[in-house]
């Protein structure tokens, strides 16, 4: 596992940035879409979020380098915002189950990370 983090950092920052912006803008876009809009995806509601917010911590990671802990918790307080903003959408609601699924996919790769920043990766 941590040969492929390694090999990760190889690639220029740039392209890590790259990803993760354009996921990010998806992501949002997605999630701050009315319900009935959204394309159907035959994967759990929860196993989405999860796995969104755990590529998006990793990505962060990568493109900025910055206090793991800090970006950790900037990933799921973004999740939270998210949350908020979707109780005033048409077809859409606050779940605090959506927050947990967040946080779920982003404690995975900040212990991933972790382990490969003491690794000296």
């Amino acid at each position: 596992m941590y040969r492929l983090v390694e090999r990760a950092h190889a690639l220029d920052q740039r392209w890590y940035m790259a990803a993760f912006w354009l996921i990010w803008c998806t992501a949002t876009t997605l999630m701050l879409m009315p319900a009935d809009r959204l394309p159907q995806v035959n994967i759990w509601d929860k196993l989405e979020h999860a796995g969104t917010f755990f590529v998006l911590m990793a990505l962060v990671w990568l493109s900025y380098r910055q206090a793991l802990l800090r970006l950790a918790i900037l990933m799921i307080a973004y999740g939270v915002v998210i949350e908020c903003i979707q109780a005033f959408i048409p077809s859409r609601s606050f779940s605090l189950l959506d927050i947990v699924a967040d946080s779920v996919g982003v404690l995975p790769a900040y212990w991933l990370m972790l382990r490969a920043e003491s690794k000296g990766v």
